[in-house]
C-alpha cells in the first residue's frame, strides 16, 4: 500500500517550524535557498525552426537498378531509380522530374518517397 502526502507551507509556516524544531533538538540551520515562487522568472528561448529551401529548378532523376517505393498523391508505385538510400539528389521540398513528370517531394524515408505531382498542386 503507498500512501503519497503532500504539504504546502510558506515562508512564515518554515520559519514556525524551524524554531520548533530548534527548541526540541537545539539549533536548526534555516535554509539559504529562495522559494521557488520568490525566483524571478527567466524563459528560455530556443533556437528558430530552420526552414527547408524550397528548390526552383527540378533535378532530373536517372533510372536504374534499385526500386524504390514512391507515394504519388498517396497512390502508393514502384519506381527503378539510379539512387540507393541516402543519395538522391532531390531534397524535401524540392523539385524533380522523372519520366517526363514533375513532383515535388513531402516525405523521405531511406528508399520511400512520398510525392505530390505538379498537377495537383497548382489546381485547386
Amino acid at each position: 500500500m503507498n500512501i503519497s502526502i503532500n504539504i504546502t507551507l510558506d515562508t512564515a509556516e518554515v520559519e514556525q517550524l524551524i524554531e520548533r524544531l530548534a527548541g526540541a533538538r537545539g539549533t536548526v540551520a534555516a535554509p539559504t535557498s529562495p522559494e521557488p515562487g520568490d525566483a524571478p522568472i527567466t524563459k528560455k528561448r530556443g533556437k528558430p525552426a530552420r526552414e527547408t529551401p524550397v528548390e526552383t529548378e527540378a533535378q532530373h532523376l536517372a533510372a536504374g537498378p534499385v526500386a524504390w517505393t514512391v507515394e504519388v498523391d498517396g497512390v502508393p508505385t514502384r519506381w527503378m531509380l539510379d539512387y540507393t538510400a541516402g543519395k538522391l539528389p532531390a531534397t524535401r521540398g524540392g523539385l524533380f522530374c522523372y519520366q517526363g513528370k514533375q513532383y515535388r517531394i513531402t516525405k523521405i524515408y531511406g528508399t520511400m518517397l512520398h510525392t505530390s505531382s505538379i498537377e495537383s498542386i497548382e489546381t485547386p
